[in-house]
């Protein structure tokens, strides 16, 4: 889990791209696995301004949601859900 604060979408978005691209640079071998020879990586992040209507745990459950998501279609890879989400 990452929170961060005082970064645009952009920045984020960014980010979650670096998290990608090291990952996947490092060519670690995830064995035994069907899926893929090397480690990947799924991500689910939300981006957004916690406020009184929402928990900290909503804010977690929605990025789970958008990790499913990215899981589902395919692994190795990120979704960002923004604050209408929740």
């Amino acid at each position: 889990m990452l929170l961060t604060y005082d970064k645009s979408y952009d920045e984020v978005e960014e980010m979650a791209k670096s998290f990608h691209d090291y990952i996947g640079s490092l060519q670690l071998q995830a064995e035994p696995s069907t899926i893929s020879d090397y480690l990947t990586i799924s991500q689910g992040i939300y981006y957004g301004t916690l406020t009184h209507f929402e928990s900290i745990s909503d804010c977690i459950r929605q990025a789970d949601i958008e990790m499913r998501s990215v899981i589902h279609n395919g692994r190795n890879g990120y979704k960002i859900a923004t604050e209408g989400a929740l």
